[in-house]
């Protein structure tokens, strides 16, 4: 057994040795060393969102008369999506009307005197006055009828609406809400080491299954 035990020490110790093979031929591949931009590729999870969204409002109060809103559908700036009740706006613009030509006869009337020194230049200036005051009635109930119209402020999507035709709404209550889904912005959270390294213009890849 030692003598087994003591052969098999001087086979490893000859396996040991270290064998010089400076002499042995090596195949090799040669480049020339050169500046390069260092192509890394990152992947960091985004957040995307519509590129605007808004809610519709009604700039006056009272009953929905009519409301075209459906989820899903499309809309465009500026569009008409309902109105309120105007018909008793149109009675008295009707009634501001019918006082403005009367307003508008009497300063006729009192100018044509005063200019041919038949009348006061105070009935003029009072007729002025009345004739001003019914212009802004009438102007002021169209505005109002005009601000009954509920109206797109984007375009884009309906993605939800609160209220229905027949409900009574007062200014700033919320109507329906609209997304810009056409176009998207995506948010993207990147570490410290990285941030630095990023420049104004720079391109990158989203996509998404």
């Amino acid at each position: 057994i030692v003598f087994k035990l003591f052969s098999n020490k001087r086979k490893i110790d000859e396996a040991k040795e270290p064998v010089d093979r400076t002499e042995i031929p090596v195949s090799v591949k040669v480049t020339k060393a050169e500046k390069k931009a260092l192509d890394i590729n990152v992947h960091y999870p985004a957040t995307t969102k519509p590129y605007e969204d808004a809610k519709v409002y009604s700039q006056s109060s009272g009953i929905i008369d009519k409301l075209n809103i459906e989820l899903g559908n499309t809309v465009s700036e500026g569009q008409t999506l309902g109105k309120l009740d105007t018909r008793l706006l149109e009675i008295n613009l009707k009634d501001a009307e019918i006082a403005l030509e009367k307003a508008s006869d009497d300063y006729e009337r009192a100018k044509d005197l005063y200019e041919n020194e038949a009348g006061v230049k105070v009935d003029m200036l009072n007729a002025k006055t009345s004739y001003d005051k019914a212009l802004n009635q009438v102007k002021l109930i169209g505005q109002q009828i005009e601000n009954a119209q509920i109206i797109a402020p984007i375009k884009g999507i309906i993605s939800s609406h609160t209220v229905k035709g027949g409900e009574f709404i007062n200014p700033g209550t919320p109507i329906a809400s609209i997304n810009n889904v056409f176009l998207l912005k995506a948010t993207v959270y990147v570490i410290q080491e990285t941030v630095y390294q990023l420049e104004l213009g720079q391109k990158a890849i989203i996509t998404t299954p």
